[in-house]
């Protein structure tokens, strides 16, 4: 098939738009325009082709560089959120820990002091010269 005979063939399939579910493809007899592919106008069309070519190339050249930095940056916004978080993880752990101890040790101790506290008072209740009766009502009142 030569170059001519393509060319025709491409002229002569037109694809309209699609009016429905289906494809309509409508075959017309055109006339060609070009009667005789000469060299120069070969190299012409592979010329402007070339030239295209670098242009799509540059382009995907530019986009797949956006690309990558945006990978970039999106794994750089990944460790800005997620470092933080570890090292507060790792650090926060032996301050919670003594925290915790010193508040066992302060409830602890208020809890002993306030036993003790009630048996102070028991003792005491027990020294004051009044009958068991007075004292059991005392303790109720100091409760």
């Amino acid at each position: 098939m030569t170059l001519r005979d393509l060319i025709n063939k491409i002229k002569r399939t037109e694809i309209r738009p699609d009016p429905g579910p289906e494809v309509i493809i409508v075959k017309k007899e055109i006339t060609p325009e070009i009667k005789d592919v000469t060299p120069a106008a070969l190299r012409e069309l592979l010329e402007k082709n070339l030239k295209w070519s670098q242009i799509i190339y540059e382009q995907n050249r530019r986009i797949g560089r956006k690309l990558m930095w945006a990978a970039v940056a999106g794994w750089v916004r990944f460790a800005i959120i997620v470092v933080p978080i570890i090292i507060a993880v790792i650090l926060l752990f032996p301050i919670a820990r003594d925290f915790w101890q010193k508040y066992q040790q302060i409830t602890g101790s208020i809890s002993q002091t306030s036993q003790t506290a009630n048996n102070t008072a028991e003792q005491l209740i027990k020294l004051l010269p009044i009958d068991p009766a007075k004292q059991e009502q005392l303790k109720e009142l100091l409760k």
